[in-house]
């Protein structure tokens, strides 16, 4: 899998996520676009755990379909079911490189329920001590 590059930090606006089922996504796929995703080095995925909870970093470009609206109930679990944590444990930030200094963060949060992520919320991350921290972690993180 893909190795993983440093990052930033913050909240502010909510965006509440659509829970869409796998017919009704528009990319029809299952856990092999992930896995390609991540051996084409489009995700990079590294974890970082701290005061028991697992915070899972998933670095991509701005325009990475796995990650829009359509089709982030399906990454999230996928990922989540890829990896040795525990669902409600976990906390999923997703790092864009946003130029060769700054990344951009945002967290996903959810609801376990059934054994799925569902109710979905983005909120992104922008005040500075927020941006520091999550960059501390997430250099402090090891790759997938």
């Amino acid at each position: 899998m893909a190795l993983h590059q440093p990052s930033p930090y913050s909240s502010s606006a909510q965006t509440m996520l659509s829970a869409k089922t796998e017919t009704q996504s528009p990319i029809q796929y299952d856990r092999t676009y992930l896995l390609d995703a991540l051996n084409q080095g489009r995700l990079v995925i590294s974890v970082s755990p701290l005061l028991g909870c697992d915070y899972v970093f998933v670095k991509h470009a701005d325009d990475e379909s796995l990650l829009d609206i359509d089709n982030i109930q399906r990454t999230l679990n996928d990922t989540l079911r890829l990896l040795p944590v525990t669902p409600k444990q976990t906390i999923f930030i997703s790092v864009i490189d946003a130029d060769d200094l700054n990344y951009q963060f945002a967290r996903y949060d959810f609801v376990w329920v059934n054994q799925n992520a569902d109710s979905i919320t983005k909120i992104d991350i922008t005040q500075k001590e927020q941006t520091d921290f999550m960059e501390m972690i997430y250099n402090c993180s090891s790759p997938v």
